[in-house]
């Protein structure tokens, strides 16, 4: 089965700064599973299965080129509980992200199918994932311990989706849908970007 994501990809700066974290997690407390998913990224949404691969991409590419890019804050440390806990770099969610947020699954939910709970507008939490599936009790205060030598308070600059795709042998960037410097983010309830 193949995983897909509408994701945001990191630029070069915040892309070593994300490598970094994790090659400090795999050298210190033997954290290897992240790398799965070698790119850095945060997640829109993600689904498994697509109506219409054309159509959802034509969708995404007139929905980005109505948009501007953005400005988002990295700040903290996050851990998502359970069996097998996530470690996360939590990102700030503004009035902004989240229209767009809200915007992207109105226009891309006709084509998709298998969305997981936890990316609908009400619970969606912007992260960026630090470990996942091999974190457990025995190297969670390692983790916890070697992120905080880093900074985690930074700004993210946002001016594409794209598709990832994840599945038993491979992962990859399929295509990416970049926004338009031209468009406007309008004042929303007396908030600017």
């Amino acid at each position: 089965m193949t995983l897909y994501a509408i994701a945001s990809v990191m630029n070069n700066e915040e892309n070593i700064k994300i490598h970094d974290i994790w090659d400090n997690l795999q050298s210190e407390c033997h954290l290897n599973a992240v790398k799965i998913s070698p790119i850095p990224h945060f997640s829109w949404y993600t689904y498994v299965n697509v109506h219409d691969q054309n159509e959802l991409e034509h969708e995404l590419c007139k929905w980005a080129t109505m948009h501007a890019p953005i400005k988002l804050q990295v700040n903290g440390l996050g851990i998502f509980p359970g069996e097998k806990p996530v470690l996360y770099l939590p990102i700030v969610r503004n009035y902004i992200l989240s229209m767009y947020h809200i915007d992207l699954i109105q226009k891309i939910s006709p084509y998709v199918e298998g969305p997981a709970s936890f990316y609908t507008s009400e619970s969606w939490m912007p992260h960026v994932t630090l470990a996942i599936h091999d974190l457990n009790d025995e190297n969670l205060n390692c983790a916890i311990n070697q992120c905080l030598t880093h900074s985690l308070s930074f700004e993210l600059y946002i001016d594409h989706v794209a598709i990832l795709y994840l599945d038993e042998a491979s992962f990859g960037l399929k295509r990416k849908f970049n926004f338009n410097e031209r468009a406007v983010n309008l004042p929303i309830g007396g908030l600017t970007q």
